[in-house]
C-alpha cells in the first residue's frame, strides 16, 4: 500500500489522495504491487500536467481509466447514469472495488474532501495518509467511485 505523504511521492503529496487510492485499488485487485517508481513518474509526467485528464476541483482524476491502464490493470471505472459518483450507500457487487470520498467540515477552516480505498461496504481499509486523515476520523462518506474488471 502506498501513502501520499511518503516523501518519495513529492510533489504528489497534496493532490494525490485519489491517485494513490487508485494505485492501492489496483494492488488489492491484482494481488501484485504496482511499481513505486512508475506511480511517481506517471503522476509527474502525465497526471499532474493533464495528459490523461484534468484533476478536477474535487481532486478526482477525470480519466481514471487512463491511470488504471498505465498501471497495467484491467479495471475500469463504472458509471452511474453518466456520472462517476455513486451514492454513499452503494454496496459493491462481487468483482467491484470502491474509492470512498470522505468529507469533513472544520468550523474554522472549511470543508475538506479525501479519497480512500473502501472494503466494498463503505468502510475505509486504506487511507493514503499514513497517520490517518481527519476527513476519515471526523467526517463521513459522501459518495463513492466504483471500479470493475
Amino acid at each position: 500500500m502506498y501513502f501520499q505523504d511518503d516523501h518519495f511521492f513529492n510533489p504528489v503529496l497534496d493532490a494525490g489522495c485519489y491517485y494513490i487510492t487508485l494505485a492501492n485499488i489496483v494492488e488489492k485487485a491484482s494481488g501484485k504491487a504496482v511499481d513505486k517508481t512508475l506511480v511517481k513518474t506517471y503522476a509527474l509526467t502525465e497526471v499532474l500536467d493533464g495528459k490523461v485528464g484534468n484533476i478536477d476541483s474535487d481532486m478526482t482524476i477525470e480519466n481514471a481509466n487512463g491511470v488504471l491502464a498505465k498501471f497495467g490493470s484491467p479495471l475500469r471505472q463504472k458509471l452511474n447514469n453518466g456520472s462517476v459518483e455513486f451514492p454513499a450507500d452503494y454496496v459493491c457487487k462481487p468483482g467491484e472495488y470502491e474509492a470512498l470520498k470522505f468529507q469533513y467540515t472544520n468550523p474554522v477552516s472549511g470543508t475538506y474532501s479525501h479519497f480512500v480505498m473502501g472494503d466494498g461496504n463503505g468502510k475505509c481499509i486504506g487511507d493514503p495518509i499514513s497517520t490517518g486523515s481527519n476527513s476519515v476520523r471526523l467526517g463521513k462518506v459522501v459518495s463513492k467511485r466504483i471500479f470493475y474488471a
